[in-house]
């Protein structure tokens, strides 16, 4: 199983807090602000293949939205992907 970096077929424009957290993401109706982080986790792969200081590293938040949906948000590199919408 590969690891890769996570390329989804719904890449998303994420606005981000001052601390680095989702804050809005940009849906067909506009941006919707994410209302509550429920949970955040980082799988780093590959250290031992990579450049040094190029793992891959993929962080992935699990949030709720202002109107009332739960997504998961992947972030590989700087690029963001809606990976799990629910809702």
């Amino acid at each position: 199983m590969s690891l890769g970096p996570v390329l989804s077929p719904d890449p998303v424009p994420v606005r981000l807090t001052a601390a680095g957290a989702p804050a809005q993401l940009r849906q067909p109706q506009g941006w919707v602000r994410v209302a509550q982080v429920l949970d955040r986790w980082v799988v780093e792969t590959g250290w031992w293949r990579a450049a040094p200081g190029e793992p891959i590293r993929r962080t992935t938040w699990r949030v709720l939205l202002a109107d009332a949906r739960c997504c998961e948000l992947t972030e590989t590199g700087g690029r963001w992907a809606l990976t799990r919408p629910w809702g």
